[in-house]
Order: structure tokens, then sequence, then C-alpha cells
């Protein structure tokens, strides 16, 4: 199949194009902490949120084919994120939890929702983590009913990772929370800085399709105890299409909107009950490791961002 270039003035929240690299694109990539090394010209993801998607720019040389198997993976990844960013209601939803990021110790990094208040619409945003940090996704039941929780993490190299439930021996107990009890899914972070998004879903409702699912995904690879699912080309078992990681999202949407319409769309946004569930979102930055001046000033060199290079030099 042939690739049509067209003109773009502006993405809608949530786009994405396939482009061309840019000198600006590569300068304003490096500005959020990721290198892009591709050469000039190359074919890669642009979004209207994030910008370049990293590890997403190929060779200067390949063929329209080419471009589009390798980059197939990563389109259906950020797909599935759209879909969870439709049903997202933090904003709207009554159901008594507290949901938050916590360190180790216990800590606060970030409070998403408390159950006492609703007044959370001004968030204070977290602060930038190391890599290596250790964390807590906690949420607890306030309802005077068992609730069910699960939760995602999105990186900005367009990889989802499914972070809760992770004991694939019994997934359906993982995801319960019963009342007053508090469950925490820990995650640690690697070296690589940029940005990520955790999605974290609480239902009244049991998350009945995405833990068949995702249990069947887990069995196919062989996954017998606990451990993330993360949804990238090396992860798959060798019968795992692309399509699995949109499957999974839609199956969190039908999970949560049961009884509506099964065409996503505002006529089953309508059908999300806010009494009964709960989808909570924020974006975190890992920063570089060891930063100092002279790192970035040779960074931005080896990244071909030699006129941002210059002006760190001069400040």
């Amino acid at each position: 199949s042939n690739i049509e270039v067209v003109e773009v003035d502006a993405l809608d929240n949530g786009g994405v194009i396939i482009g061309s690299l840019s000198t600006p694109i590569r300068q304003e990539a490096f500005t959020r902490g990721i290198c892009i090394s591709q050469p000039l010209g190359s074919i890669g993801l642009l979004t209207s949120s994030e910008g370049a998607i990293a590890k997403s720019f190929g060779r200067l040389d390949e063929s329209p084919q080419s471009i589009v198997s390798r980059l197939r993976p990563k389109l259906k990844s950020l797909l599935a994120r759209q879909f969870l960013r439709q049903v997202l209601n933090e904003d709207r939803s009554t159901l008594k939890v507290d949901v938050g990021l916590k360190t180790k110790t216990g800590e606060d990094i970030q409070v998403l929702a408390k159950a006492d208040t609703r007044t959370l619409s001004v968030r204070k945003p977290a602060k930038p983590l190391k890599p290596g940090s250790k964390f807590d996704i906690s949420v607890t039941n306030r309802e005077s009913v068992p609730i069910y929780m699960a939760a995602i993490s999105v990186w900005d190299t367009g990889e989802l990772v499914v972070l809760h439930p992770s004991d694939w021996e019994a997934p359906e107990a993982a995801a319960l929370i019963e009342k007053g009890e508090t469950k925490k899914a820990p995650l640690i972070l690697d070296d690589d800085p940029g940005f990520f998004e955790i999605v974290i879903i609480t239902s009244a409702q049991p998350l009945r399709d995405t833990l068949r699912g995702l249990k069947q995904i887990a069995a196919a690879r062989g996954l017998s105890g606990r451990g993330f699912i993360p949804f990238d080309r090396a992860s798959r078992s060798a019968g795992e299409a692309d399509e699995t990681v949109v499957e999974s999202a839609r199956n969190i949407t039908h999970d949560l909107t049961r009884g509506a319409r099964p065409d996503l769309g505002e006529a089953e946004l309508r059908g999300l009950d806010p009494q009964q569930s709960g989808i909570f979102s924020t974006v975190l930055y890992v920063t570089q490791r060891n930063f100092d001046s002279k790192r970035v000033i040779k960074a931005a060199k080896l990244c071909g961002a030699g006129t941002l290079a210059k002006s760190k030099e001069n400040i």
C-alpha cells in the first residue's frame, strides 16, 4: 500500500499522525528528556499531547510497507489508550474511594481521589520521579460493598502495561477490594527518562470480561504466577495478534458500561454510572539519572539538538 502525504495544521486532542523527523521536533523532544538520534527525515509518530513518540522513528530508506508494519503495534497501543481516556470520569465519579500514589513509607506522591471530598479538580502535579523509584498505587474502598480495581500504565513510547491485577492464578481475588480494605499495586521505575500515564480503574461491577481476557493472555505467555502484562512486540506469545491490546481496552470499557450500547461513543459513555465506577488518570515524569548541565550539553549534541546545546551553554 502507498502512503499519501497530506498537510496537517493542528491535531485534535489525542490525535496521532505519521510524520517525518525535523530539527524543531527533535529539539522539542529533547526538552522533555527524550533523545531522538535517528536521521532527519525518518518517519515516526507524532501526537497532540506528547509530541514525538519516543523510539518510533526508523531509517531513511524504509519502504511504506515497512513503516506501517513497524508502527502498527504502537498505533494499536495508542488506540487502546484512547478507549481508556474516553471513560475517564474522575471529575464526575461519586464512588467512595481513596486513590493515590504513595511512597513505600506511606507518604503521598499524589492524591487522585478522596471519598469524603470531591474538591480535587485542581490537583497538585506530582514531582518528577527519579529512575529506580519505588512507589505504590493505593486504593481504599470506603463503600459498604466490595469493589474491583485495575491499573494500567501507558509510556511515551506507546507501550501499554497492565500493572494490576498481577496474580494470574487468581486475578479475580487480586482485583477485589473488600469494604474498608486498602489494596496496593507496587511499581518500580526503570532508568528510561520520560513521561508515562497511569490509569486506575475502580468499579462496583466485576471486571468480568477484562479479567477473563487478561487471564487468557497470561496463560498463552506462560505466566502462571505474578507478573505485569506488557503489550509490546517482544512480550507477545507466538499466536498473539496486535489487536489484543485494543481488545483488552474494549473489554474494560464494556465492563464499565455493561448494559449500554456496544459501540463506543457518546451513547456508551452515558451508560457509565458515576456512582458505580471511578476511573482516574495522572501523568508522571521520570528524570534522567545523575542530571547535570554538562551531561545535558553532551546529550543534546549526541541527539542532534545542536542549537539547544548551544543555548544551554549560554545559561
